[in-house]
């Protein structure tokens, strides 16, 4: 009765100080490629939320207000980031680039939260603006020492372009196959012709590393759109691979949001899904302001428990600081005083002894919190300080 909902937790000191040594780390980068960091409303109206339908509304927690007023909690930083973009940073000089972080929820069979951070590139398109998020991205991990990490590259336009003679629902059914990988679904699926189904097992087999598949889809019958797109990613994994990025390219890959239009991404490592992103050039459009964009989002819970057996996260409260000990109940105005006078001179923390330890004790507690120094405090103000050793 007394636990949070599933799919919810209590983020505990320890987990809080983990989840900020990553944040830091992100943070930096962000900043280094001059992003600045949005906060916008955990609240949000139902349309803006589904962006013109490309986010599902099952995915949405819903609830409304005093005014009967449909709202939902964002199930995705970046509808309300091109909202806002769209609506109040409508005079700023493009590119804005934006970052943030921020808790983000889902419907599911059961609600879950978790926690995101991310970057939004918006009012650029093209490789370079391209080139530029998945180097923030790459820099990211390098700043975290992630181990083991690979960059999975698709092209949404390229393989919904092979789903377009195909109608509702099947093509909803046969995109949610290619996304699971599903050779079963495709084969089975009986509102296709058999030419449409030879090309879309193909594209199963488009992954792997990115010469070997671009000289595989090039050799297909393609439109010229869809040549356009693979010179872009030819490109791109030049580019990426100068710098030693890990890259798979995937010609299959999908996203669960319908707003992407152009690359699409994932990055995982240890089979366990970190972040993902791409292109969306007709988001904003429908906030009244058209502009390309893209970014991504990583996760901030996947991405402590991939960290932790590497030994980089705290794994206690950092040692330092000071714990001031009135030596008796007439003391208590001192200590109040002793304890200011240390944070007026800047000591980042500094705690008082309040339940009346003595001796012992208070040295006991002391080393249980981690102090550096504990200050005695007499009631004429005179004091003795006391070094913790381990």
């Amino acid at each position: 009765m007394y636990q949070p909902p599933t799919g919810v937790r209590d983020l505990l000191p320890l987990d809080v100080s983990q989840k900020l040594w990553i944040e830091k780390r992100l943070q930096s980068v962000f900043t280094r490629w001059g992003y600045q960091r949005i906060i916008t409303p955990t609240l949000e109206r139902l349309e803006t939320l589904q962006a013109s339908g490309s986010v599902d509304l099952s995915s949405i927690l819903q609830l409304r207000d005093a005014e009967g007023v449909s709202l939902g909690l964002r199930p995705d930083p970046t509808p309300s980031l091109a909202r806002a973009v769209a609506t109040r940073l409508a005079d700023a000089p493009p590119p804005v680039r934006l970052w943030y972080q921020m808790n983000v929820f889902r419907s599911t069979a059961q609600p879950q939260e978790f926690y995101q951070a991310g970057v939004e590139l918006i009012g650029a398109d093209g490789a370079l603006a391209d080139a530029e998020v998945l180097l923030v991205l790459a820099e990211c991990l390098e700043e975290l020492a992630l181990p083991d990490w690979t960059l999975i590259l698709g092209a949404v336009g390229f393989t919904r372009s092979w789903l377009l003679e195909v109608s509702e629902p099947a093509r909803g059914r046969l995109r949610r196959a290619l996304a699971r990988l599903d050779r079963v679904a495709i084969l089975e699926e009986e509102a296709i012709e058999a030419a449409v189904r030879s090309q879309l097992l193909l594209l199963l087999d488009l992954r792997g590393e990115p010469e070997a598949v671009l000289s595989k889809a090039s050799a297909l019958p393609l439109s010229p759109s869809q040549r356009a797109e693979l010179t872009e990613l030819e490109l791109l994994t030049g580019w990426l691979g100068e710098r030693s990025v890990p890259v798979v390219l995937d010609l299959s890959l999908v996203e669960a949001f319908d707003y992407y239009t152009g690359l699409i991404f994932e990055v995982s490592t240890a089979n366990r899904l970190i972040g993902r992103g791409g292109r969306y050039d007709e988001l904003l459009g429908s906030y009244g302001r058209a502009a390309p964009g893209a970014g991504f989002a990583l996760n901030l819970e996947v991405l402590q428990q991939v960290l932790l057996p590497t030994g980089r996260l705290p794994t206690e409260r950092a040692a330092g600081g000071w714990l001031v000990v009135p030596v008796d109940r007439s003391a208590w105005g001192a200590a109040l005083a002793a304890a200011q006078a240390l944070r007026r001179k800047g000591v980042e923390r500094v705690e008082i002894e309040l339940t009346g330890r003595q001796g012992e004790e208070a040295i006991g507690y002391g080393r249980a919190i981690a102090a550096e120094t504990l200050r005695w405090v007499a009631a004429d103000g005179a004091i003795r300080d006391q070094v913790l050793a381990e």
